[in-house]
């Protein structure tokens, strides 16, 4: 627990810490951008239950390429009025990507990942990524790019054995902005592995953003997970959340 909360202080501090640096720059030309996440959500009854969910994604621009680092830790405890038992999950992930631009349409990008989520049965997962992104339509209020790519992926299970596994990556992504205040966005990540043919996974998320002002924005979206052949019991995996964003 607290190594996950050192690790959001630490991508918390170093987005404030960027842009404060580049905060006297014209917009255009700030080579650093932050975009922080953060949702609670707190019920009681017979039940008390509290969700935590916490995300970060810090960009910098130099010439061609584009560096970014980005984090999320979600937490969930729940407690039995009646029984006096609480249940509790906790998942994060922290990452580092790096993209270059080779025209206005394609890039090339290097990735590495780390996660947590126990509760399907992965004490850590190391993701390595390569590949390629293209942008299909580039506008001023749309955009939909598609990337193809290579991962090799190490996975350490809750029961002490360690697996590995290559993939090939696909993913799409797109956006529309309907008025200047409102937006709408659909991601689907497909993941199937080269080492058994029954296993892939297929991820998905549809969100909608409306925003307050130039700087803070509120987000809902519906997350899906699906690994056809998981190292806990279920197959598919949701996640509901609603957060506040504050983008730099």
């Amino acid at each position: 627990m607290k190594n996950i909360i050192l690790i959001a202080l630490s991508l918390f501090i170093f987005s404030v810490g960027a842009y404060a640096q580049d905060a006297a720059a014209p917009v255009d030309e700030k080579p650093w951008k932050a975009e922080a996440e953060a949702g609670i959500v707190s019920s009681n009854g017979n039940t008390r239950s509290s969700s935590y969910l916490i995300k970060n994604i810090t960009s910098y621009k130099f010439d061609a390429y584009l560096a970014k680092l980005n984090g999320s830790y979600l937490s969930n405890e729940s407690r039995d009025n009646a029984t006096n038992t609480t249940t509790s999950y906790e998942k994060w992930d922290v990452g580092l990507r790096i993209e270059r631009d080779l025209s206005e349409k394609l890039g090339i990008f290097l990735g590495q990942n780390i996660e947590s989520d126990k509760k399907a049965g992965i004490d850590r997962r190391f993701n390595s990524d390569l590949g390629a992104k293209y942008y299909v339509a580039k506008k001023e209020d749309y955009y939909t790019f598609t990337e193809l790519g290579y991962r090799y992926t190490t996975e350490e299970y809750i029961t002490g054995v360690d697996k590995n596994f290559d993939f090939i990556r696909a993913y799409i992504e797109s956006e529309k902005k309907w008025t200047p205040t409102f937006s709408s966005k659909l991601w689907v990540e497909y993941l199937p592995n080269l080492d058994e043919t029954d296993d892939y996974n297929v991820n998905g998320e549809a969100s909608i953003n409306a925003s307050l002002d130039s700087t803070f924005s509120i987000k809902t979206a519906y997350l899906v997970k699906y690994d056809n052949m998981p190292a806990a019991a279920h197959k598919t995996d949701s996640l509901f959340s609603t957060a506040l964003i504050a983008k730099f």
